[in-house]
């Protein structure tokens, strides 16, 4: 083992408190998230939705300061796809075409966001201790996040013990229990510094960094919601512009979350005036998706949540200042 290793090894032991196999589950969720900002690693993993399989290799990294995460996944089976994350930007590689995104996760079991949103899970799951097992020849321990309502799923989670508390395993289970999606890493080596797969995505995010824009003002944003679930909170308000056939058109986007799952609604002008008014409901494994129309624009809420959450969301958007609902 080379010095350096070494160094890295002792330090981590040394301000990390060790993850326990009796630890108590908010305790084990708080090392986790506190993990999940300091470790380098790479490894492969199984995705599984329904009926769907996929084997994805991921490479993680963080940079030396702790803000800002890089990350490059690349699916080992069907399609070629690639996805790279540098930090809220996401780069997709679907079938040759390249694909920029912002990305405001931190709202899905690998990157659970502060202690005060952990906290803040207790009033809207139950938290219990799971049986140790064992996952991709790691020990871990189980923690089970039970919904205390309809408006949000269930998550099974699996945490290494020992100083590199990293979340091994993920599932995704409905009121009833039935399994939506799952996680789980077979492979996995812990690294000592940015690996050099994501170098390039470092250097090529300092060259294109631009100003985070501030919030738009409150005059730019002409919808909420009056009637939000339980928990859930705004997270993120903002005014896209996005290019299609005829021209740029705007989008209204806000991100909603209870601290684990998150919601995202989208409100844009209806080309299609005369569509009907009350909320179309649709699901596709975890994944949820209301459309409402009205008014001459087009409200659409999607995220992996419960058809009741997108479908309330959906059916209360108001425009601001303005007290009049949505037309059932």
């Amino acid at each position: 083992m080379r010095r350096g290793l070494r160094h890295a090894v002792l330090l981590l032991l040394l301000v990390a408190p060790w993850l326990k196999a009796d630890d108590a589950p908010l305790a084990i969720l708080q090392q986790l998230a506190k993990s999940q900002k300091q470790l380098n690693y790479r490894g492969d993993l199984i995705y599984q939705s329904e009926a769907q399989l996929q084997s994805v290799h991921i490479v993680h990294g963080v940079t030396e300061d702790g803000r800002a995460v890089y990350e490059l996944m690349q699916t080992l089976d069907g399609p070629k796809r690639e996805i790279e994350r540098n930090g809220d930007a996401v780069r997709c590689l679907l079938d040759g075409e390249a694909i920029e995104l912002q990305s405001h996760g931190g709202f899905t079991p690998f990157r659970l966001i502060s202690d005060a949103q952990l906290l803040a899970l207790r009033d809207y799951y139950s938290l219990q201790r799971g049986e140790p097992a064992r996952v991709a020849g790691r020990d871990a321990i189980e923690v089970i996040l039970q919904p205390q309502d309809g408006y949000r799923y269930g998550y099974r989670l699996w945490v290494a013990t020992g100083a590199a508390a990293m979340l091994l395993k993920s599932e995704l289970r409905d009121q009833q229990g039935r399994l939506l999606e799952s996680l789980m890493f077979t492979n996995i080596t812990l690294l000592e510094s940015l690996p050099e797969e994501l170098q390039a995505q470092l250097q090529r995010g300092e060259r294109d960094a631009v100003v985070v824009a501030e919030p738009p003002p409150a005059a730019m944003l002409r919808w909420q919601v009056a009637n939000l679930p339980p928990g859930f909170h705004e997270v993120v308000a903002r005014v896209d512009a996005l290019s299609q056939e005829g021209g740029a058109i705007e989008v209204e986007h806000h991100l909603y979350s209870d601290g684990l799952s998150s919601v995202s609604l989208f409100v844009e002008h209806n080309p299609q005036p005369g569509m009907p008014v009350a909320s179309q409901v649709q699901r596709v494994g975890a994944v949820s998706m209301a459309t409402h129309h009205y008014d001459g624009y087009r409200a659409v809420v999607v995220g992996e949540v419960p058809a009741l959450t997108v479908q309330q969301i959906a059916a209360s958007v108001i425009a601001q200042n303005n007290e009049t609902q949505a037309k059932e």
